[in-house]
């Protein structure tokens, strides 16, 4: 008995030892690009937000989602918006070409 209950109190000091510690991120974080061969592409973390909690983790991790979003329907618009622009530079061309062709006649 009094061996468990040293043993759980040694545990309990270990565990309140490992909850002060800070993790933090290496500096480079080396990712496979995916496209063909395996490259490897090295992305800056020191941009990586520091945390303490795993609710402030979380937070973190929701934000970043949140972002992703944003970026993403960025992405769409300008897609839209290039694909609009696009279209009327080929209408533009295609008239530009008749007219040449008209005044060549």
């Amino acid at each position: 008995m009094r061996r468990a209950m040293m043993g759980a109190l040694v545990c309990s000091g270990l565990v309140g030892l490992g909850a002060g510690c800070k993790v933090e991120a290496p500096r480079e974080i080396n990712v496979g690009t995916g496209y063909g061969r395996s490259r490897q592409a090295r992305i800056d973390s020191t941009q990586i937000p520091q945390t303490a909690t795993h609710a402030e983790a979380r937070q973190e991790l929701k934000k970043a989602y949140d972002r992703i979003g944003q970026l993403e329907r960025e992405n769409d618009r300008l897609r839209r918006k290039y694909e609009e622009c696009k279209d009327k530079y080929d209408d533009v061309k295609d008239k530009y070409e008749d007219l040449k062709d008209r005044k060549d006649d």
